[in-house]
């Protein structure tokens, strides 16, 4: 024991330390479901490199690894631009272009998607993959209109017909793209802390155009909900009842807790 004012030492202990036999397991055998969403355009923001550029996947992948280590099980995807408004400091881009061509039909390019999706894959993280966001905070979907020569960012409610065509092309098209990868029995299209209503309707457009897709929401809970989404993460301080619980590991469901920065305990955030 050492005085700090003058590092004198004042006392000492003997102690005696017993090691047990014991192996924490490699994240591939760990049952516990960790998912913390990444953000891979701080990365390059950090590391001053052109997003999904050569110097931005490479600067990548140590963040991935030292993720996986820590026993990630999602790989977090966004498929149109910023799902969370402002809430962020970096801007998430999407990882899959889509265009309106000027005959009205659409395109979508998923380099970025499969690139990105790969890495994680090789670093270790999966098997899950969450798409983020039929239904984002600011109900915006942004795409390259070829025949105004620019970007588009088409504001429509979950109920709009806008909505319902725009997403059965994407679904459609990209369901076939995931089937075509081997990633379709894995892949979530994905929510964050949006209503029942919205929910409900993004959950019918979703399965009309692609009858099994999985989807997943970190959010409230809703009993309307349970039978339906693959991965349902609630607030923490809420609850499954055990017969729900039960019938969702049956069924090979994932069913988690998240906190965030409103909770006061227990809580990540730095600035709580």
């Amino acid at each position: 024991l050492v005085d700090s004012a003058t590092s004198r030492v004042v006392g000492r202990l003997n102690l005696s330390l017993k090691v047990l036999s014991r192996t924490l397991p490699t994240p591939q055998e760990q049952a516990f479901h960790v998912d913390f969403w990444q953000q891979p355009y701080a990365v390059a923001r950090q590391h001053g490199v052109a997003r999904w550029s050569e110097a931005h996947f490479e600067a990548l992948k140590p963040y991935l690894r030292l993720l996986a280590r820590s026993g990630q099980k999602v790989i977090s995807t966004i498929l149109f631009y910023e799902p969370w408004g402002d809430q962020s400091y970096d801007k998430f881009d999407p990882m899959v272009r889509t265009v309106k061509r000027k005959n009205g039909s659409w395109a979508y390019d998923y380099a970025v998607f499969d690139r990105y999706v790969q890495l994680c894959l090789d670093c270790g993280i999966g098997p899950q993959i969450n798409c983020f966001s039929m239904v984002p905070w600011d109900m915006k979907f942004r795409y390259f209109d070829e025949a105004q020569g620019q970007q588009i960012d088409l504001s429509a409610t979950t109920s709009s017909q806008e909505y319902r065509d725009l997403w059965t092309a994407f679904l459609t098209d990209f369901a076939a793209h995931l089937k075509q990868k081997g990633w379709f029995d894995r892949t979530c299209i994905a929510m964050d802390e949006r209503g029942l209503d919205a929910m409900l309707d993004a959950y019918r457009v979703a399965q009309q155009a692609v009858p099994g897709l999985k989807m997943a929401l970190a959010g409230n809970y809703h009993a309307e909900l349970v039978d339906k989404l693959h991965d349902y993460c609630i607030a923490f301080g809420q609850d499954f009842s055990a017969e729900e619980l039960a019938a969702r590991q049956k069924q090979g469901r994932v069913s988690t807790t998240y906190t965030c920065c409103s909770n006061t305990h227990p809580n990540l955030f730095s600035n709580s």
